[in-house]
């Protein structure tokens, strides 16, 4: 090899060298576990550390935050006239905030300990009344913040939608459940808004929709938001209204069993579209309904207004995710 020839491959060995290789995508930062009641427990007395495990979930904003109106940046300063003895001032207009500015604990007059402990509460489904035995909160502020905890996890479902994956084998079923709405005439009066419920056999996640009837007009519409991938298993009932399904998903029926004056669905094998057999059954569904009447049962229902956000809750719930993800101070 001549002189040139190895002068040009040691340059072309240089401009390879200098091209970056693609890196592998980095794994998505996870949420720490919600913190647990003993540690709140363990910052009663220290208010200051209570703040950095709420900052640490990433519940409070943290010194050196953008600020929500102007480019510039929120410095913490020690201030006795505010709730918990610190503010935050934006360096670019100046603008004083409570450090409790875009959290979730906004606009409430309670402690940091105290709601921090009903954070804990709701993560362990401890009901109204029961926090207010505990806390010595009244029932009606429990209940306040329950709801704006509840708000944020509609929030959340609203900019994460729950979709199931391609591979997932989806089983889907209705629930009829009394007065959502106060009725306007005496067939209202007589009719239960059906709730359509979709749970993932392998993921476990869970989609909840309120709808006028169960006609395929109502809930085809909210029932393809959440099918996004037509190779999606889904397996229904015998009822006429959900054949709609096998225009775009790979839809099977489970079969009535009848004996005297009773009733069931049998399970049946069946091949999917890719081969494989599969047991077709909507015994998911029906026992996550038998959890769902009990959570009812035990809040005395829902009233039509708060309901949907009911229903957000246990969507959230079925991700498995930290509460905390939710409650991001922003």
């Amino acid at each position: 090899m001549s002189h040139e020839e190895r002068k040009h491959d040691t340059r072309a060995a240089r401009a390879a060298a200098a091209v970056p290789l693609p890196r592998s995508p980095s794994p998505a930062p996870t949420a720490l576990p919600l913190f647990s009641l003993a540690d709140v427990t363990a910052c009663r007395s220290a208010p200051r550390r209570l703040q950095l495990l709420l900052r640490a979930h990433q519940l409070l904003l943290s010194p050196g935050a953008p600020c929500p109106k102007c480019e510039g940046t929120l410095h913490e300063y020690a201030d006795a006239a505010y709730l918990d003895g610190r503010r935050f001032c934006c360096t670019g207009c100046f603008t004083s905030r409570s450090i409790r500015s875009g959290s979730v604990f906004e606009h409430s007059q309670h402690t940091l300990f105290d709601l921090a402990q009903l954070i804990t509460f709701f993560d362990a489904r401890i009901l109204v009344h029961q926090a207010e035995q505990l806390t010595g909160i009244s029932r009606k502020r429990v209940g306040e913040f329950y709801t704006r905890i509840r708000e944020r996890c509609s929030r959340y479902l609203e900019e994460h939608p729950i979709s199931f994956p391609a591979d997932e084998i989806v089983e889907i079923d209705e629930l009829y459940v009394k007065a959502l709405r106060e009725p306007a005439t005496d067939e209202e009066k007589a009719s239960w808004p059906p709730i359509i419920g979709m749970v993932g056999r392998h993921t476990g996640y869970v989609a909840l929709e309120i709808t006028p009837t169960h006609a395929t007009a109502d809930i085809s519409a909210p029932i393809l938001a959440h099918l996004p991938h037509g190779a999606t298993v889904v397996f229904t009932d015998e009822a006429p209204s959900f054949n709609f399904l096998r225009r775009h998903s790979d839809h099977k029926q489970a079969w009535y069993a009848k004996r005297g004056g009773a009733k069931w669905l049998e399970p049946h094998r069946e091949h999917n579209a890719h081969g494989e057999l599969v047991t077709v059954h909507t015994n998911t569904i029906e026992g996550y309904w038998s959890q769902f009447r009990t959570w009812l049962h035990a809040s005395h229902g829902w009233s039509a207004d708060y309901l949907p956000l009911f229903l957000s809750e246990c969507m959230f719930r079925s991700l498995r995710i930290p509460l905390s993800v939710a409650l991001r101070a922003s």
